[in-house]
């Protein structure tokens, strides 16, 4: 376990913690304790200072208009050398068309379902009454016990 000295700077992330003890018995004084400090910007990270704008010339002189370049010539391309072709390769036998066998006749699709469209439910008694009222009664009922 490493010790942090008086002192001591703890980076998490962007936010910096200096470590400052106050035990007694080091002199510190009250209300120098640990002090959370913001992220630190560096000075790549702030804008510079914008210059004073420059002085306009007074009448500014036209650029001379360079004469049109030629296109660059595209090499030729080399010649290829004439090699054999390869052999042709056997043509595959035909498959013979697939048929199930006789045995096993083929599956017919499933039939589509019906829609089935549910009515929202009725507005009747809410779930949580019926249990209420058997609380209710089982309640007047030890009463009744314990009172006799």
């Amino acid at each position: 376990m490493r010790m942090l000295s008086p002192g001591s700077v703890v980076r998490f992330g962007e936010v910096s913690v200096l470590f400052e003890p106050t035990d007694d018995h080091l002199g510190t004084g009250h209300g120098s304790g640990t002090k959370v400090m913001g992220a630190i910007k560096t000075g790549a990270a702030a804008a510079p200072a914008p210059a004073a704008p420059a002085p306009v010339p007074a009448a500014p002189a036209p650029a001379p208009v360079p004469p049109p370049v030629a296109p660059p010539k595209l090499p030729e391309p080399a010649p290829v050398p004439v090699t054999q072709a390869p052999p042709p390769k056997p043509a595959a036998p035909p498959e013979p068309p697939r048929t199930p066998p006789a045995d096993r006749p083929a599956p017919r699709p499933a039939p589509p379902r019906p829609v089935v469209v549910s009515s929202p439910s009725s507005g009747g008694m809410p779930k949580w009454v019926v249990p209420l009222i058997v609380v209710i009664i089982l309640g007047v009922a030890a009463a009744a016990l314990f009172n006799r």
